[in-house]
């Protein structure tokens, strides 16, 4: 098992909790307000946050295993080197997204690290940092599928 498998495995095991926690969340939050009348800040802002923490994990393992959104119809028109060309093109710019992303995320993470949410007080920072740490796997992600796309190599996602 290589150490980019257990990243893979590691982020699949955490986003798998955070549907757990957030299956939990949401459950408890209509049964707490319809049964008994209230609702706790925590059902609302951590079913909120586990959604995006799952999301986020979720589109980084779609990254791994090519299941990422692509339009093909014209890239499968064209002849396999000239496909293979367009999609290591393809690849470098979504890399470069990725990166961009990543580094904006984590300066926008430090600003909010300044603010707390409204109903837990917690520090906006604690939510903020899915977006950097799961584009940074997915930029991980992507540049294996690069690497992979440029030797030849066969990816998680190729069948």
């Amino acid at each position: 098992m290589t150490v980019l498998d257990r990243l893979d495995r590691a982020v699949w095991v955490f986003g798998t909790i955070c549907m757990v926690i957030l299956f939990v969340l949401t459950t408890a939050q209509v049964i707490l307000r319809y049964g008994f009348g209230f609702s706790p800040n925590i059902t609302e802002e951590g079913a909120r946050t586990m959604l995006v923490w799952a999301v986020l994990a979720g589109s980084a393992l779609a990254v791994r295993h090519k299941l990422h959104i692509q339009v093909d119809f014209l890239n499968l028109a064209l002849p396999r080197r000239i496909q293979r060309v367009l999609n290591i093109i393809l690849d470098i710019g979504v890399l470069f997204l990725f990166c961009v992303v990543t580094v904006t995320g984590i300066d926008a993470t430090v600003f909010a690290h300044g603010q707390v949410s409204s109903g837990l007080m917690l520090p906006l920072s604690y939510f903020y940092f899915a977006v950097p740490l799961f584009f940074a796997v997915s930029a991980i992600f992507m540049a294996e599928l690069l690497y992979n796309e440029i030797t030849g190599k066969k990816s998680k996602g190729d069948r």
